[in-house]
């Protein structure tokens, strides 16, 4: 079924579901939308504007589909390269793989899926009735019998059916990545200063939205550095803390790793630090340790892609021993690939400065885009079939772990907004005054200080539409105001930054 065919569908199901007010309008006032301390002075918004989405505004055309005879069919212009287009065909087709059988797994596999189970009975669901037939069929697998058996292999085969279909989503929201957008105004000048927002699918292994996602996931974990300064001695005292890299390694199979092995990969390197830690007396309190697991890329001897599973780390915490922590690693993998390989070592940097603190701060930085860095270098070096494939790999697994004091660590400033009251939504860390989403330069028209608002009509829509409507991208007027600001010329210390008015 086509985009076309299926939008009318799929906006008659919502409108019976929901009621037209309900999806136009929010039911709340303005007064209670607002921040604290900004009900006042804050833009409402004006005829043909709305403030928030409503459910079918965040509903993607469907780009992916297929054609009479059963082919996978992308929409013309839905990519901009051929790596692109041969991502979005490759993650469709995991979608139209043959489902696992339950028989097929081990037996320890086989008791956690009945685990699971388990758990999802014991859930409470908000509904009486549904709470009612969950707590039913809690009982029925209780007593256990042909009926327990048949409703857990029917629960087994709808969740492995999600998974299947959640290959088909990500590929359709990689189709309409940078494609599709929605429409923005501003709350002062609707008709002048008309903008449109590009749709980003955030699929980790986007040509389009890679180098986004590591700056973002960069910048999220720059806010460990107050639990690192923690750990840190003061002044006149010696440090017994080193900031090192940590490296783990896994044996090359020769093939792409499933999710499953990657999740043993990372209960591994867990259980390998816990073990070194523990035998080091070191307790919890005293350490951080973040990784992230990667993949090789090209190699140029054997003419194709690595599919050898590793770990990059920081490590922030009392000295490791390199023979201590090798021979626990290889007596944990002993059993799985005979993996034997972990490096450790101090990270250095060119011209420390000679203030401790900011010496340890250069060092942290320096050790985290270690870390990180290689989330984004496959995005601009790979074909479309092999970031499918690592977007295949890590399907439903995290690739950022952590441990110690960085578990949970608080990442977003706790400090109030300076101008609403309300919390800071920057960095843990950050430099400058506190700011919120809502008060902050994200939310305001970049020509004028109104605020940004959605018009009625502000579903997706094919960006070629948008641009014909006069519309500019939000992203690419504010970038360009901030280069205009820059080589416009020196200004005065005190002298206030003008915002620009110019007609659409």
């Amino acid at each position: 079924m086509g985009s076309t065919e299926l939008q009318p569908v799929v906006g008659g199901l919502i409108g019976g579901l929901f009621p037209p007010q309900l999806l136009d309008l929010d039911p709340r006032g303005d007064d209670q939308r607002m921040p604290p301390g900004s009900r006042s002075g804050g833009a409402r918004p004006k005829s043909g504007q709305k403030p928030l989405l409503s459910g079918r505004d965040f509903i993607l055309p469907e780009l992916v589909s297929r054609t009479d005879n059963g082919d996978l069919s992308v929409s013309v212009g839905t990519a901009t390269d051929g790596a692109h287009l041969g991502q979005v065909f490759r993650l469709a087709e995991h979608g139209e793989h043959a489902l696992p059988m339950f028989s097929d797994l081990s037996y320890a596999e086989q008791q956690l899926e009945r685990r699971r189970y388990l758990d999802y009975l014991k859930r409470k669901p908000k509904q009486e009735s549904a709470r009612a037939a969950k707590q039913e069929e809690l009982e029925v697998w209780q007593r256990g019998g042909p009926e327990a058996e048949a409703n857990f292999n029917s629960w087994w085969l709808r969740k492995q059916q999600r998974r299947q279909a959640a290959f088909s989503r990500k590929a359709n929201r990689l189709a309409n990545c940078r494609v599709s957008g929605r429409r923005m105004d501003c709350s002062d000048h609707p008709d002048e200063h008309c903008f449109y927002a590009e749709f980003r699918c955030q699929c980790r292994y986007c040509r389009q939205c890679g180098a986004q996602i590591f700056g973002e996931l960069f910048g999220k974990y720059v806010g460990l550095w107050p639990t690192v300064v923690g750990l840190l001695p003061g002044p006149g005292h010696r440090s017994a803390v080193v900031i090192a890299k940590l490296d783990f390694t896994a044996t090359n199979m020769g093939r792409m790793p499933r999710p499953q092995d990657i999740r043993e990969f990372n209960q591994d390197v867990h259980e390998c630090l816990k073990r070194v830690l523990c035998k080091l007396g070191i307790k919890s309190n005293q350490y951080g340790f973040l990784w992230c697991d990667e993949f090789g890329g090209w190699n140029s001897k054997m003419k194709s892609y690595n599919t050898n599973l590793h770990a990059h780390g920081v490590y922030v915490g009392p000295y490791l021993p390199q023979r201590v922590l090798a021979e626990i690693w290889a007596e944990i993998r002993a059993k799985r690939d005979g993996a034997k390989i972990v490096w450790i070592s101090k990270q250095k940097i060119d011209a420390p400065p000679h203030d401790f603190l900011e010496c340890q701060h250069r060092r942290f930085i320096r050790a985290l885009g270690h870390a990180l860095k290689y989330t984004g270098k496959h995005v601009s070096r790979s074909d479309g079939e092999r970031l499918a494939d690592l977007e295949t790999a890590f399907h439903t697994v995290r690739r950022v772990h952590t441990m110690g004091l960085f578990y949970r660590a608080m990442l977003v400033c706790e400090s109030p907004c300076a101008q609403c009251g309300s919390r800071c939504e920057l960095v843990n860390g950050h430099h400058g005054e506190h700011q919120c989403r809502f008060c902050g330069h994200a939310s305001r028209c970049p020509l004028c200080p109104g605020r940004l608002m959605f018009p009625r009509d502000s579903g997706y829509a094919p960006i070629a539409d948008l641009k014909k409507e006069g519309r500019r991208e939000l992203g690419e007027v504010q970038r360009q105001l901030k280069r205009e600001r820059i080589f416009h010329g020196p200004r005065g210390p005190d002298e206030p930054v003008e915002y620009r008015k110019e007609a659409a």
